[in-house]
C-alpha cells in the first residue's frame, strides 16, 4: 500500500526505526578494515561500490526524517554517479591516515551512506565506513563479500551486472512462520521479566572513566552526572588487538571440548577483563550487552540479508572474584541461550513493534530514547561480526588478510567487536578518549586475549588428567 502511493519511497523496517533512535547515543557508524594481497584498482573498486548500490538497493537510499513516518527515498542519479564512493591516499603513515578517516563524521542526510578510503602504503589497507541505520554487522560482511566479487568480477567482464537483491526482502516479518503464535502470551511475560530483572543490573558496573578515575570511583553509587558527561566533545579512538593463530585454535579445543560457542568464550573472556580491571564495589550480577544475529532462526536456504537483522540481549552474569573463565562462560552461555530461546527477541525494549507501528515516530522515538536512558547508557557492549571465510573474500584472486570491524561508537559506552576469520580473530574496541583512558583499552584488550591463553589450556589439561 505504502509503494503503490509512494513509488519512490520504502517504509523502514522496525530494527531500522529502532536504530534511527540509536543515533541519538552516538555516531551510529560501522567501520571495515582489512589489508589488500596487492594493489587496488581504484577506479574499478569505485566502479564496483557503484554497481554495488544496484545489487544493494538499501545502500542507495536517504533517510527522510518525518515525524510521522521515516521513509528510504532514493538518491538521483546525478548525485550517485558524480560521487567520490572510493578515494585513494597514499601515506608514509598509514596508521595514522586510517584513524583519522575511522573518526570521521559523515552527514548521511547530504551524502550517500557508504564510502570507502584505500590507504597505500608499504601495505594496502582498505577502511569501508557505512551508517547503521539499514546495516547491521553481519549485513555489513555480506556486503563486503558482494562487493569484491564485484570487483573480481569486473577484471574480466567490464560490463559486469550484479544480481539485485529485492530491498522488501529486509523485513523481519520473514521471521514470523519460524516461531508459534500460541507461545505469545508466555513470550510477553518473559519479555517483561527480562525488563525488570535488566533494570536491576544496568547500572551495576562501568568501565572506569577518566574523570571519575581520579576519585578513585569506578561504580555507578552517584551517578548524577552521566549528562554532563554525555554532553562533552567527543574525541573518537580505535584499537584492537590480535588473536593469533595460536590462540585461536586453543579456543576452539576449548570450546569443542565443553561444548561453548566461540561467542561464549570472547564474552566471557570480556566479562573477566572487565571485572578484573574495574573491581565493582556492588555485587552482581553484571550485565554486558550482547548482539545477536536473528539470521540464526531462520533455515539454512534463506537468502544472505543484507538488513539490519541483529537484535540486542542484556547478558546477566553474577562473577566474584574467585570466578575462574571456565564458570564465567558457562554462565555467560546459559544466560543468552535463555534469551535467545524467547522470542519477539526483536529488542530488548518490549511491545517495540506496536510502539512503531501504531504511534507516530516522533512520539515512539521518544519513549524508545526514555527506556533506554533508564536502563543505563554505561553497559559495555560486545558485537560480533561473525566468522569471515578468507578464501571467499578475493582482490586480484587473492585472500584478503587482517580484518578487523569497529561497532559504532556511543561515548559513554565501551563497545568490543570480534572479527574471526581461518588466520585467527580481532578484538577491537570503538571508544571516546574523553571517556576512556587509551592505555586502560590497551590492557582490557590484552587482558582478553592473556586470560584465554592462560585458562583455556589450563582447563584443557585438567580435564585430560580427569580423563
Amino acid at each position: 500500500m505504502f509503494t503503490r502511493f509512494f513509488p519512490n519511497r520504502h517504509k523502514l523496517t522496525l530494527f531500522d526505526k529502532i536504530n534511527v533512535c540509536l543515533e541519538e547515543f552516538g555516531d551510529h557508524v560501522m567501520n571495515y578494515v582489512f589489508q589488500a594481497p596487492g594493489k587496488i584498482d581504484v577506479d574499478r573498486f569505485n566502479k564496483a561500490m557503484r554497481l554495488s548500490l544496484n545489487a544493494e538497493p538499501i545502500l542507495k537510499q536517504r533517510l527522510i526524517q518525518n515525524p510521522l513516518s521515516p521513509y528510504w527515498t532514493e538518491w538521483d542519479e546525478s548525485t550517485l554517479s558524480a560521487y567520490p564512493f572510493c578515494e585513494l591516499e597514499e601515506c608514509s603513515n598509514v596508521k595514522e591516515s586510517l584513524e583519522r578517516f575511522l573518526a570521521l563524521e559523515i552527514d548521511y542526510q547530504s551524502e550517500p551512506m557508504i564510502k570507502t578510503k584505500i590507504f597505500r602504503g608499504e601495505i594496502e589497507q582498505v577502511c569501508i565506513k557505512v551508517s547503521c541505520n539499514p546495516i547491521d554487522g553481519r549485513g555489513f560482511v555480506i556486503y563486503v563479500h558482494r562487493l569484491l566479487a564485484i570487483y573480481e568480477a569486473l577484471a574480466s567482464n567490464p560490463n559486469h551486472k550484479p544480481i539485485i537483491s529485492d530491498i522488501n526482502n529486509r523485513s523481519t516479518k520473514h521471521l514470523i512462520p519460524h516461531f508459534k503464535l500460541r507461545n505469545t502470551p508466555l513470550l510477553l511475560l518473559a519479555a517483561i521479566r527480562n525488563q525488570l530483572t535488566d533494570s536491576f543490573t544496568a547500572n551495576n558496573w562501568r568501565y572506569p572513566s577518566i574523570r571519575r578515575s581520579t576519585h578513585n570511583d569506578f561504580d555507578l553509587d552517584n551517578d548524577n552526572d552521566n549528562d554532563n558527561e554525555k554532553n562533552r566533545p567527543s574525541s573518537k579512538a580505535f584499537d584492537f588487538q590480535s588473536l593469533n593463530k595460536e590462540t585461536y585454535n586453543k579456543i576452539q579445543r576449548f570450546r569443542k571440548l565443553y561444548k561453548f560457542s566461540f561467542n561464549d568464550v570472547l564474552l566471557g573472556a570480556y566479562y573477566y577483563a572487565l571485572f578484573q580491571k574495574i573491581q565493582p564495589k556492588k555485587k552482581g550480577p553484571y550485565c554486558v550487552v550482547n548482539t545477536f544475529d536473528l539470521r540464526r532462526y531462520e533455515g539454512i536456504h534463506a537468502p544472505a540479508r543484507v538488513a539490519n537483522y541483529s537484535s540486542f540481549i542484556n547478558v546477566n552474569v553474577d562473577i566474584s572474584n574467585k570466578s575462574t573463565l571456565k564458570e564465567i562462560i558457562e554462565k555467560v552461555s546459559s544466560e543468552a541461550t535463555i534469551r535467545k530461546q524467547r522470542f519477539p527477541g526483536i529488542t530488548e525494549i518490549p511491545f517495540s513493534w506496536p510502539l512503531m507501528s501504531l504511534l507516530p515516530f516522533s512520539l515512539a522515538k521518544r519513549i524508545v530514547i526514555a527506556v533506554l536512558n533508564r536502563r543505563g547508557d554505561s553497559i559495555p557492549v560486545f558485537t560480533n561480526g561473525g566468522s569471515i571465510p578468507l578464501n571467499e573474500f578475493l582482490l586480484g584472486g587473492q585472500p584478503i588478510s587482517n580484518c578487523r570491524a569497529f561497532a559504532p561508537l556511543y561515548p559513554t559506552k565501551l563497545t568490543v567487536t570480534l572479527t574471526s576469520t581461518e588466520e585467527g580473530s580481532v578484538v577491537s574496541a570503538s571508544y571516546d578518549k574523553n571517556q576512556f583512558d587509551p592505555s586502560n583499552i590497551r590492557q582490557l584488550l590484552s587482558t582478553i586475549e592473556s586470560v584465554i591463553n592462560k585458562e583455556c589450556v589450563a582447563s584443557h589439561k585438567i580435564s585430560d588428567t580427569s580423563l
